[in-house]
């Protein structure tokens, strides 16, 4: 992958290590909360991670560089040279497009995804039925499928990329011909923005009557029992 999920300077964590110390280290040891403070530091961008994991698994949502895990996990190849856009619609509709592989609706879906808008397909195949014997079979003897794509002028897209990816989801002996027509009267391809990353997640306030607290007071009452952390007399 381009970039990988680590540390995000200053990210709070909704979950303190500190907090969940047994009383005798968070009243009574300083050092103990000094360490943990640092591990919190490195822990919370996972804490980020779990609270937000729904969204890495939708290709809509996810990090660019995680959709490309994403892709791997369904076993579909990717083009470094496809917009943001294209990976994500294409990674989203991957399973379904693996179902209709080959065939026409399967085309037309990919397209769809690639592009944006629903082509005009045609291809040699076809099927009759007939009393009279010696009917002659329809379609044309030289199998090929012809692929036209109407797209506003200044839409984005690559007949070489489209043709090498039709070509590689029909049968072996098919000829591509893909069209691409540019019009006006098409409406213009509106391409979602890069989603927003979602907030932190802010640490809830912690109760003014807990010892751990933001200035880590860590003895704030005098021990009743009068004796040292570890049960030996104070």
């Amino acid at each position: 992958m381009s970039s990988y999920r680590a540390l995000v300077e200053d990210l709070p964590t909704p979950v303190p290590l500190g907090s969940l110390l047994p009383d005798v280290f968070r009243r009574h040891d300083d050092n103990i909360a000094r360490f943990t403070e640092a591990l919190d530091e490195v822990i919370a961008p996972v804490w980020l991670a779990l609270d937000c994991y729904d969204a890495y698994l939708d290709p809509m949502l996810a990090p660019l560089d995680f959709v490309e895990l994403l892709a791997g996990w369904v076993g579909f190849p990717l083009d470094r040279n496809w917009s943001p856009a294209q990976t994500r619609r294409l990674v989203a509709t991957a399973v379904e497009l693996y179902r209709r592989r080959g065939t026409r609706r399967g085309i037309e879906d990919l397209v769809k995804a690639y592009t944006g808008v629903v082509p005009t397909i045609s291809d040699s195949g076809g099927s009759v039925w007939s009393t009279e014997p010696g009917t002659p079979p329809p379609g044309s003897a030289e199998p090929s499928v012809r692929v036209q794509v109407d797209l506003p002028e200044q839409a984005p897209a690559d007949l070489e990329q489209l043709t090498r990816l039709i070509a590689a989801n029909v049968p072996a002996h098919v000829s591509v011909f893909v069209e691409i027509r540019r019009s006006r009267d098409v409406a213009p391809i509106v391409e979602p923005e890069e989603p927003a990353p979602r907030p932190a997640p802010v640490a809830p306030p912690l109760p003014s009557s807990s010892p751990w607290s933001a200035t880590h007071d860590l003895d704030p009452e005098p021990d009743p029992y009068g004796t040292d952390p570890y049960g030996g007399p104070s």
